[in-house]
């Protein structure tokens, strides 16, 4: 498992478009409460960002957890289930390790919808998979899509005047957004079972004869191709 912290045989662009991806991501979902009527504007600060990245990689979350869930979890499911699948599966469980997180006062995640967070955390998962898949599992490129994405979070929602005022709008539009976070996680389960679909031996992905209900995303599609 350590040895997979080695860079320099993977192919490093696919963690940067990774980590492209998680920063429109992210910042969609901000600009998107916005939209919806939260009257507050989140503001960019590079050097704060750049501040929450360093420890989230070096001493953070992102360095503590990803030898779990990518290095060894992920690679668990992915020998029995698809690419889809494995993101989703790996995301709830890495949710459910943060919850203690929201009943603690002062936390980051205190005051924050636990099903938001839930949807949050597996479209994250579903990202760093694909990444991990194409990068031969490097551990070191998901601690870096790790840490970029609670950077941003971190970094954009504590711009705001008042986080709690921020959550507080979350709550309330709770349902929304978890059907909008919904759809995108469809979209990019369906995107990457399509993108790996030629590789589905190495994947140990199976066709819809075999066992259905193994590769949910990947049945959808050879069902309707």
């Amino acid at each position: 498992m350590f040895k997979r912290i080695n860079i320099y045989k993977s192919h490093g662009i696919y963690c940067i478009i990774g980590m492209i991806i998680v920063a429109v991501y992210v910042v969609s979902t901000f600009f998107l409460t916005q939209s919806m009527g939260f009257n507050e504007t989140f503001k960019v600060n590079f050097f704060n960002i750049l501040s929450w990245f360093i420890m989230v990689f070096t001493i953070g979350g992102g360095i503590g957890e990803e030898f779990g869930w990518r290095g060894f979890l992920l690679d668990k499911v992915l020998k029995r289930q698809n690419i889809a699948f494995s993101g989703i599966f790996v995301g709830i469980v890495w949710s459910l390790w943060h919850l203690p997180l929201f009943f603690i006062p002062g936390s980051s995640q205190y005051g924050c919808p636990i099903a938001i967070h839930i949807m949050n955390a597996i479209i994250i998962s579903m990202i760093i998979t694909f990444v991990f898949k194409k990068t031969k599992g490097c551990i070191t490129f998901s601690i870096m899509l790790h840490a970029t994405s609670n950077a941003l979070f971190t970094s954009l929602a504590s711009s705001y005047s008042s986080t709690s005022k921020y959550y507080q709008f979350l709550n309330e539009n709770q349902i929304k957004l978890v059907i909008i976070m919904i759809a995108i996680i469809v979209f990019i389960g369906v995107v990457e079972t399509l993108l790996f679909n030629r590789h589905k031996d190495k994947l140990n992905i199976h066709t819809a004869s075999e066992k259905i209900t193994r590769s949910f995303f990947y049945n959808i599609y050879y069902n309707i191709h």
